[in-house]
């Protein structure tokens, strides 16, 4: 009997031992977030801004992490790394905000803040060249475009109203394409505090050639002869309205001495 015990014993200290070197394993990860950068601090409108942080596994087991970046309390973006213990991985963000203003950072706890300021606007130079380029090249699609309604108008009053319908509407949806090109390239630009108002106003006006031009393109393609007449009218109006806006401009530049 007591060698049975003895036994016993003996097998459940070799049991205990054996067991208590599996449920003793602690092995996990644990992850640090730390070095947060943000690049540039004081963007402009538009411009990237790269966040950075540093993960580090800290614990003595692999494991993913997922790191998540907040702008103004909203969550922008996640990103998962994963680690071998002891490991550490820079993790970068990027994002880009178009309003001026104050922006708050967070990424697991860490936190910080980036300013966007106002894009720089051009001197008066600069900016009458490039508006000169822009609207020279529209000039010639715009002329085009009106090639296009004469032409399909020639065909209509011959009673060769499909092939007219078809200019029409081919026309008028190249030059709406054209014209929303050539209104984010002039939205693109900041312009110096003498033309903020006729600039601003020729942006409308082109957005109003776009739609005139799309209505155009609709019309023709469900063959509307009235539709037709409203859309060419909307066109004029946009004309008149681009023309009024094109030459407060230069009647400032003329004051200017450009």
């Amino acid at each position: 009997m007591k060698r049975v015990l003895g036994t016993a014993l003996g097998l459940t200290i070799i049991l205990g031992l054996l067991l208590s070197g599996v449920s003793c394993s602690n092995d996990s990860a644990e992850f640090t977030v730390s070095s947060l950068s943000i690049t540039p601090e004081e963007p402009e409108e538009g411009e990237t801004v790269t966040i950075e942080v540093r993960i580090r596994n800290s614990g003595s087991a692999e494991g993913t992490y997922t790191a998540e970046l907040k702008i103004n309390n909203s969550e922008v973006e996640t990103k998962q790394v994963t680690l071998s213990a002891g490991k550490s991985k820079k993790v970068f963000f990027t994002v880009t905000e178009d309003a001026p203003g104050t922006y708050n950072v967070k990424v697991d706890e860490l936190t910080g803040t980036f300013e966007v300021k106002p894009a720089p606007a051009q001197s008066v130079s600069d900016y009458v060249d490039e508006i000169g380029r822009i609207m020279a090249s529209y000039s010639h699609a715009l002329q085009l475009d009106t090639n296009s309604i004469n032409d399909a108008s020639e065909l209509f009053e011959k009673e060769q109203t499909d092939l007219a319908f078809y200019i029409w509407g081919e026309g008028a949806t190249a030059h709406a394409e054209e014209t929303k090109r050539t209104r984010d390239q002039w939205d693109a630009i900041t312009p110096p505090k003498e033309f903020a108002d006729c600039h601003a106003c020729l942006s409308d006006a082109l957005m109003e050639q776009e739609q005139g031009a799309r209505l155009l393109a609709s019309t023709a393609s469900a063959h509307s002869t009235e539709g037709i007449v409203i859309a060419v009218e909307a066109r004029i109006d946009a004309n008149e309205h681009m023309t009024e806006c094109a030459q407060e401009i230069s009647r400032i530049r003329d004051e200017l001495g450009f």
